[in-house]
């Protein structure tokens, strides 16, 4: 998907009056975004180096994001799962077996609390 199409997803989920506000956002966070990207830790403190990675830090930022909008405190317990290795929930406590990209998984083996 190229950046076109993906602005064009994104502001079909708004009706035609919001559009250009929903724009003016997405430009703002996404020039913030790009400025803070190199500097963005994993919550297991790895560095983003592949799309899982970038998919994983957007998921903990929109987590951080819901837990200030609700005023409850960060908890850590949520990515409690995750491997300290490959940074993925494992499917199982001895593979990892994550999928990433066309019908490759992921082959760390530690085993972690599943």
């Amino acid at each position: 998907m190229k950046a076109q199409d993906f602005v064009a997803k994104y502001i079909e989920r708004f009706p035609e009056s919001d559009q250009r506000e929903a724009l003016l956002h997405l430009r703002r966070n996404m020039h913030f975004f790009g400025e803070w990207i190199y500097a963005l830790r994993l919550n297991t403190g790895g560095m983003i180096s592949d799309a899982t990675d970038a998919r994983q830090v957007i998921i903990e930022i929109e987590c951080a994001a819901g837990d200030r909008l609700t005023g409850t405190p960060p908890t850590a317990s949520r990515f409690d799962e995750s491997c300290p290795d490959c940074g993925h929930k494992h499917v199982d406590d001895k593979r990892c077996n994550f999928p990433y990209a066309a019908g490759r998984e992921c082959a760390c083996e530690r085993k972690v609390s599943a």
